[in-house]
């Protein structure tokens, strides 16, 4: 039983998030909205789906499902899925930018450096920094990036570092 109502919520949330990615905001509704919101543009809302929308800092579902009638009646129809679907919508562009990160973080973790690095031969990197890679003498780019006082910037000439000596070329990073 538990799985049947869990399941009916996921198909929900999927024909409610499909709507908001589908349903585009027509003239006429854009300038009725405008009218009813001073604040809204019509020219702003026209063309756009709702889930353009929707990722606005200053919109929420139920602003829009009070001013336009297609939101009001996809929120109807999703009930409790609705604010989940929103809260995913809302901070989807977050969430893949965070998803790169943690990408990019395995590729530097994945990314070896020579035991017999001449760090103080690296174009861009301070004294402070190359004492600390001298002394530390990472095995990866990541293990680079996780020393005190060695900056992202750093972290960014040790790789340019290795592509301009071909340690990375085979590796297509």
């Amino acid at each position: 039983a538990r799985w049947e109502i869990f399941r009916r919520k996921r198909e929900r949330a999927e024909r409610f998030r499909q709507g908001l990615e589908s349903a585009r905001v027509d003239a006429e509704t854009a300038a009725a909205a405008a009218a009813r919101e001073p604040a809204w543009q019509a020219a702003a809302l026209c063309g756009k789906t709702l889930a353009e929308l929707l990722r606005r800092p200053d919109l929420d579902m139920e602003a829009l499902a009070g001013l336009l009638p297609a939101a009001a009646a996809l929120r109807a129809e999703a009930g409790d899925a609705a604010d989940s679907v929103e809260i995913d919508v809302k901070y989807a562009g977050y969430l893949d930018r965070q998803r790169e990160l943690v990408r990019r973080a395995a590729r530097l973790e994945q990314t070896p450096l020579p035991d017999d690095m001449p760090y103080d031969e690296i174009a861009g990197l301070s004294r402070e920094v190359v004492e600390k890679l001298q002394r530390v003498r990472p095995t990866s780019l990541g293990q680079a990036g996780r020393i005190s006082g060695v900056t992202p910037a750093a972290v960014a000439c040790l790789e340019i570092h290795l592509h301009k000596t071909g340690l990375l070329r085979n590796r297509g990073a």
